[in-house]
């Protein structure tokens, strides 16, 4: 079952971002939307603080955003022991080249997906990324 999976998806573009949750909460999941609860903003830095702070099962990351981008988040959190392993699919509006792919690949990214993307296929990825 995937009500016990939760989600930390890491989007500065608040109408993408929710309208993600909601279709992944339909399927069952446990979706947090990162944001500083203060500026009503996402950036890198306040989202560094949610995830390593957070006991998430997944991170869904935009590699583009305000204060650093999502490579400098994932940068900082595989350097941290209890966040080594959290599986991180990445949603981005980016043109995904050969210098992303290389960068995913060294921090262990699960997969990438880029905007628009296709639903069916963004959630079987996540639940064979959660194993469920």
């Amino acid at each position: 079952m995937n009500q016990n999976k939760k989600i930390l998806l890491v989007e500065d573009e608040l109408e993408f971002a929710e309208m993600v949750r909601n279709r992944l909460e339909l399927e069952g999941f446990d979706v947090t939307i990162s944001m500083d609860t203060y500026s009503k903003s996402v950036d890198a830095a306040s989202s560094t603080r949610e995830v390593l702070r957070g006991d998430h099962d997944l991170i869904i990351l935009d590699l583009m955003m305000p204060a650093g981008g999502g490579f400098q988040l994932l940068q900082t959190m595989r350097n941290y022991v209890t966040k080594k392993n959290t599986p991180v699919i990445i949603l981005t509006g980016k043109i995904v080249d050969q210098e992303i792919i290389e960068k995913a690949n060294k921090y262990k990214v699960s997969a990438i997906f880029t905007k628009p993307y296709e639903p069916e296929k963004f959630i079987k990825k996540i639940r064979e990324t959660l194993d469920i």
